[in-house]
């Protein structure tokens, strides 16, 4: 047990003395939520890289450019995108015929020029006097699969010639009569993240889909690792704040990883991924730990939820700030992450899918016909972790001495309510009307064309006290 421990030890300082200077971060496809709570604004990649997704997720590191100059000596990576997607095309058309080829639809990997989505006219991929219903069984669906793409490897693969090796099939699945077939990337033997071919084929031999994010230019020297995988599982272990006693190491293995460039190629790095469950924040971690560096390039939350449900409620007064508070339902208010939101109905309530465990919700008093301004910097929000579970309130609560935040946009929807009864085409408010709350003078509010304006609570210099406007209905409506 001793001798255990000793190891464990030497593990843990090895992995910190390996960890780099540089920011840790994440590939971002689609941009996701940072742990920071703002949102970050990398490009969409078409390839199913890993993408940041809850706390502890930070912005991807992209590897220098190539030094100005030298470009003018090579082919920059645009140039070579452009020339590999012009011949995927053409072996699209050498193939199908140029008339058929111009029926296909085609949605290109914007790192590398392949095709990533391709469907058209239904081309069987089998050789001319083939018999009918020939993919019967999985093993003749891969045959004719592995046959086809060997054919037009410029179409998928570009200016490479893949080995057989290359490309290891995990997925083939039938579905009625047709065969959803998934090729894995390898190089070397370990698995190139994000690396793919995918074909939906007929029984009868016709292409229904295909997409190719081969990713090109693998160099990657996989023998080559500085540090053992005990060292990058120690690394993700740490970064996450595991605890020994309530959480789990899930293993890992050594892949290759696919770095953007930022003169828009790709760089590769040997690493590890290593998958650990916590407790604190609830999330299954898929983290990647360069093998020679040992710094964390990607980590990823792979717990994700179907739906998030919950209901906006505030405490406010029912008419003047001398009532008691009472509890309603905000409704018109805005729930969501950093890239995603919806707005409550009027009961409160919101359904928000897609939303893994420990990603930061946020509601602030805001919405589609209301958004509460103060007079000082800073807008009202409230903040929270989605929990385990799929169900996540929020409440605003303000002392009852001054609830004008909550007051004024709960009344201004009752308000707006209220003149639709009236007139159900009035359509002059339908915009976000700026709610401004204490601003610094007394015993008054007014309507400036835009949006409704409402004094703080105070005593005039004869003596006289005055309410805060903003948590007076009466005043509101009239505004």
């Amino acid at each position: 047990m001793r001798l255990r421990r000793v190891r464990c030890m030497l593990v843990i300082v090895l992995a910190l003395l390996c960890a780099s200077a540089m920011k840790a971060g994440a590939v971002t496809a689609p941009a996701r939520v940072l742990d920071d709570g703002s949102p970050s604004t990398l490009e969409r990649l078409a390839i199913p890289l890993p993408s940041v997704f809850g706390p502890g997720a930070v912005a991807y590191p992209v590897v220098t450019a190539t030094a100005p100059g030298a470009e003018s000596t090579a082919r920059t990576p645009q140039r070579v995108l452009d020339a590999r997607g012009r011949a995927s095309d053409d072996a699209l058309a050498a193939w199908v015929g140029a008339d058929a080829a111009r029926q296909f639809q085609s949605t290109h990997n914007a790192w590398t020029g392949l095709p990533h989505r391709l469907y058209g006219p239904a081309v069987s991929i089998l050789p001319a006097g083939a018999r009918a219903g020939a993919l019967r069984d999985a093993a003749a669906a891969e045959r004719a699969a592995r046959a086809w793409l060997a054919a037009h490897e410029v179409l998928w693969a570009g200016e490479e010639r893949p080995a057989p090796g290359d490309l290891a099939l995990v997925k083939s699945h039938r579905v009625n009569a047709t065969w959803f077939l998934v090729f894995q990337q390898r190089h070397e033997g370990l698995d190139v993240e994000g690396g793919r071919v995918d074909l939906r084929v007929h029984e009868d031999g016709r292409l229904v889909l295909f997409g190719s994010d081969w990713l090109p230019g693998v160099t990657v020297d996989t023998r080559a690792a500085r540090f053992p995988r005990g060292v990058s599982d120690a690394r993700a272990r740490l970064a996450v704040g595991f605890d020994a006693e309530r959480d789990r190491a899930l293993g890992g293995e050594r892949v290759v990883l696919a770095l953007p460039k930022g003169d828009g190629g790709l760089d590769y790095r040997l690493v590890d991924r290593v998958r650990v469950q916590t407790m604190d924040p609830p999330a299954l971690w898929r983290t990647y730990v360069d093998a020679n560096s040992g710094e964390i390039l990607a980590r990823e939350n792979d717990l994700r939820y179907d739906t998030l449900v919950g209901q906006v409620t505030a405490r406010v007064h029912p008419a003047q700030p001398s009532d008691p508070l009472v509890f309603v339902p905000l409704r018109d208010d805005v729930v969501g992450t950093a890239l995603d939101s919806v707005y409550t109905a009027p009961d409160g309530r919101y359904v928000l899918p897609g939303i893994s465990a420990g990603t930061p919700i946020l509601s602030g008093l805001r919405g589609p016909y209301a958004e509460i301004v103060r007079s000082v910097p800073g807008s009202p929000v409230l903040q929270f972790n989605a929990p385990v579970n799929d169900t996540l309130n929020f409440v605003w609560q303000f002392p009852a001495a001054d609830s004008s935040e909550a007051d004024a946009f709960y009344h201004v929807h009752v308000v707006r309510q209220y003149l639709r009864k009236i007139e159900p085409t009035f359509t002059a408010l339908d915009y976000r009307v700026p709610v401004t709350v204490n601003i610094p003078a007394l015993c008054n509010a007014y309507w400036d064309g835009v949006g409704v304006n409402f004094f703080r609570w105070g005593i005039q210099g004869n003596g006289r006290a005055c309410a805060n406007t903003g948590m007076m209905s009466d005043v509101i409506y009239h505004e």
